[in-house]
């Protein structure tokens, strides 16, 4: 397979998002998993900030790729829903696949849509996590609605995935729903192997 022409020698010398130290704040710690997309003239970008207890989702914008303002957080820890309210990492906003384009977001059912993964206990990825999916119509995307249950989960897994799924990717292709995501087999750092599974859905 042929790559060249997707190589760049040019990289810009300094981060873009970073963790703020400030105690308090969602991302104090660090920032992770960046998704950067197209919406109604200008980049956004999801990600996701850890603040020592557990993930929670931010959003920030740019227009030109290179300078980023943090819009703050979209998806806050302490959900009425028992299984993601120690934190929220979302990692996938459906948009369009050409590799070449600027990634613009796009609806399905009039909506936007955004998968996410929770660990149950706080502290650093502590504990198997699930899957799950998110909604809005807010063309600002800070207002967010939850499916109540994980639309994936270890408890129902194959042995590959006992230790957890997490950094899901959603796409559309013909119609059929592609959910990309990791998973491990056993929680305990010592000796897991890490696997990337598909999930496949009509409807979401």
């Amino acid at each position: 397979m042929k790559i060249e022409h997707l190589l760049t020698p040019y990289k810009l010398g300094r981060p873009v998002l970073t963790g703020t130290g400030k105690e308090g704040q969602f991302d104090r710690n660090a920032v992770d998993c960046p998704t950067p997309f197209y919406h109604q003239g200008r980049y956004g970008m999801l990600y996701v900030g850890f603040d020592g207890i557990g993930y929670q989702t931010g959003l920030a914008w740019s227009d030109n790729l290179t300078d980023w303002t943090k819009a703050g957080v979209i998806l806050k820890r302490g959900s009425h829903r028992t299984w993601d309210q120690v934190g929220m990492a979302g990692t996938s906003l459906l948009m369009e696949n050409d590799l070449f384009g600027p990634r613009r977001l796009k609806k399905a059912d009039g909506k936007y849509w955004m998968v996410y993964h929770s660990y149950p206990r706080p502290g650093y990825e502590a504990g198997a996590a699930e899957i799950g999916l998110a909604w809005t119509t807010d063309e600002t995307l800070t207002d967010w609605h939850f499916i109540e249950e994980p639309i994936l989960s270890w408890r129902d897994g194959a042995a590959w995935e006992h230790g957890g799924l997490y950094k899901g990717w959603l796409m559309e292709h013909e119609g059929t729903f592609y959910l990309f995501y990791n998973a491990k087999t056993d929680e305990t750092p010592r000796g897991w192997t890490e696997q990337t599974g598909v999930a496949m859905s009509r409807d979401l």
